[in-house]
């Protein structure tokens, strides 16, 4: 499987498909989690409701991904984001 190129054409090396930039969101998100989750508890539910906000996150990402793969899928104003 080749190697995803950003959109400035520098390789980078994650076998997920996302840019460095987006890796680094990524990784941002997993600080979040882990921060949030040694916070003291307030509402049964916020472990839960924080989850599913991180999992909405991700998923987004991970769209980012597919549209470069997929190139058929464009951005509202009907260009790839790497050629816009």
């Amino acid at each position: 499987m080749a190697k995803p190129n950003d959109c400035m054409g520098q390789p980078h090396d994650n076998t997920l498909g996302l840019l460095e930039s987006e890796d680094v969101v990524a990784n941002h998100l997993r600080e979040a989690w882990n921060a949030f989750v040694k916070l003291p508890v307030q509402h049964d539910d916020d472990v839960s409701e924080f989850r599913h906000a991180i999992h909405s996150l991700q998923y987004l990402l991970g769209i980012r991904a597919m549209r470069r793969i997929h190139s058929g899928w464009t951005n509202k104003e009907g260009e790839n984001e790497c050629n816009s």
